[in-house]
């Protein structure tokens, strides 16, 4: 019924091998992050795994090391965590603190394109306001793009300055972030929107 392209190239039908020179620049946060992080890793591996996989692929705009160790630092800095959580493993994490290492695995190959799928929707309410604000301090200072999934009309607002309706795989509106309110609002956006009134 559809397709995903990525600047204008399809995607949706090309093999592993095919797909593998667009994962440097398409990376992704995932709902759950204690299922996102493997559990035998410590952060510094999982942080280092995509710089591992990609690093003779891309070049670096944003970040400056001299070491793997030095990178993990200022991963782990960008996303405010102390770099002493580098020596740990998932299980000794808060949920907050989860999400943060896969939100600094994601931009540590400096991805043009990051896919949120309801990144903060597993974190308590300070954690939610904390990581959405941090995303949008990463998107200015990377210069990078999202593709925000949610159900949460208040983060959608926050994150996003274009808006897509979709209803059973199919999307029914489109529009800038100040028209949300508009009249001329698909019947199916105007009852999302009566929910959280």
């Amino acid at each position: 019924r559809g397709g995903i392209s990525y600047k204008g190239t399809a995607l949706h039908n090309k093999s592993d091998r095919l797909l593998k020179p667009y994962r440097k620049n398409i990376q992704a946060v995932l709902q759950n992050p204690a299922s996102a992080l493997n559990p035998k890793l410590k952060v510094k591996e999982s942080l280092i795994d995509p710089f591992q996989q990609f690093g003779n692929q891309i070049e670096m705009k944003h970040f400056s090391f001299t070491s793997e160790g030095d990178f993990i630092a200022q991963l782990l800095e960008m996303v405010e965590l102390p770099k002493n959580l580098a020596d740990r493993y998932p299980h000794e994490l808060s949920g907050g603190q989860k999400q943060r290492v896969t939100i600094a695995r994601a931009v540590s190959i400096e991805p043009s394109l990051i896919i949120l799928d309801e990144p903060a929707s597993s974190l308590d309410v300070l954690s939610q306001a904390s990581v959405l604000a941090l995303m949008g301090e990463l998107r200015e200072r990377l210069d990078m793009s999202y593709l925000f999934i949610s159900h949460d009309l208040s983060a959608v607002q926050e994150m996003c300055q274009r808006i897509m309706v979709m209803k059973e795989g199919e999307i029914v509106d489109s529009f800038k972030k100040e028209q949300l309110f508009s009249d001329d609002r698909h019947p199916y956006t105007k009852e999302l929107i009566s929910l959280f009134e």
